[in-house]
């Protein structure tokens, strides 16, 4: 689990960034409060994270609870992970495709033209090389995404 320091939560609320909408702070569960800009215990809305925890330290205490780790249950966003290319592997299983069976008991196949065979591989190849470009571009904008996230 990712953790996160209070005041890094109340800069991200001061500057009206995305922040978790639940985390775990001293064994309790805590939702964030939209209206409140506040962490509520779940099941006991009456007490508040910023408000309740700071307004009890003074001094080197505030310091410290400042500086206290919570533990983020739901993150938000949540990182996007990267996509897998296509395999071209899966080409060389087109000449099974393409010769499809007609009586199962005994194995007839029916048979295409080569040339109809070629003009599928062929554009079976083009649209993988094409799906992968898109794939590529797509990842990198993810890597663009989770590096300004860090």
């Amino acid at each position: 689990m990712r953790t996160i320091r209070i005041v890094d939560l109340l800069v991200k609320i001061a500057n009206g960034e995305e922040v978790p909408k639940q985390i775990i702070y001293k064994g309790r569960v805590r939702e964030f409060d939209y209206e409140d800009k506040d962490y509520t215990c779940i099941g006991d809305t009456d007490y508040y994270l910023f408000h309740d925890t700071l307004a009890e330290g003074t001094g080197d205490k505030m310091v410290t609870v400042l500086n206290d780790e919570v533990e983020i249950i739901e993150d938000t966003p949540k990182e996007d992970k990267k996509i897998e290319k296509l395999d071209v592997v899966l080409l060389g299983q087109c000449d099974n495709w393409l010769q499809p069976t007609i009586d199962t008991d005994e194995k007839i196949r029916a048979e295409l033209n080569p040339y109809i065979i070629d003009v599928i591989r062929e554009n079976t190849l083009v649209m993988q090389r094409k799906i992968n470009e898109l794939i590529d571009k797509i990842n990198e904008l993810i890597d663009k995404i989770n590096g300004e996230e860090k």
